[in-house]
């Protein structure tokens, strides 16, 4: 990666921060106007589920901008909690981050009703309450 960002001449506008402790993350997530995580299917099927670093940006009020693969339309929907673009589509991830940078109140909307989602369908208070309930039932 390193190497495509010197060969395109862009070091100055792309920094690869490396790995970092989850409190780097977050802090990260706070400094951050958009998170972009562009998902696709590998040649040998594998793919994410719900990438966790998606609900954590979502979490932290950060609007998205992402692929319609796997698991993430269950929490991304177009223009409501985020945008989505099709998988390998570089044009198409380009116009939404530009959106996005051009459109504070689209972002604002997507990244409040993003955070609220991931409030209420991750709570893991609710979780807990609604697995107990499971096992009770067929214990």
């Amino acid at each position: 990666m390193q190497e495509r960002i010197g060969q395109r001449g862009i070091e100055r506008q792309v920094h690869l921060l490396g790995p970092m402790t989850q409190a780097g993350l977050y802090d990260e997530y706070r400094r951050a106007t958009v998170f972009c995580l562009p998902c696709r299917i590998g040649a040998d099927g594998d793919r994410d589920g719900i990438p966790n670093v998606l609900v954590e940006a979502m979490a932290s009020g950060v609007p998205v901008v992402t692929t319609d693969v796997s698991g993430i339309p269950e929490v991304v929907a177009h223009e409501r909690t985020g945008l989505v673009v099709p998988p390998d589509d570089p044009a198409a991830t380009a116009e939404a981050l530009l959106r996005i940078h051009r459109d504070a109140a689209l972002a604002r909307r997507v990244a409040e009703a993003g955070r609220a989602l991931v409030r209420t369908r991750f709570d893991g208070d609710r979780l807990i309450g609604e697995l107990y309930s499971l096992f009770k039932r067929v214990a």
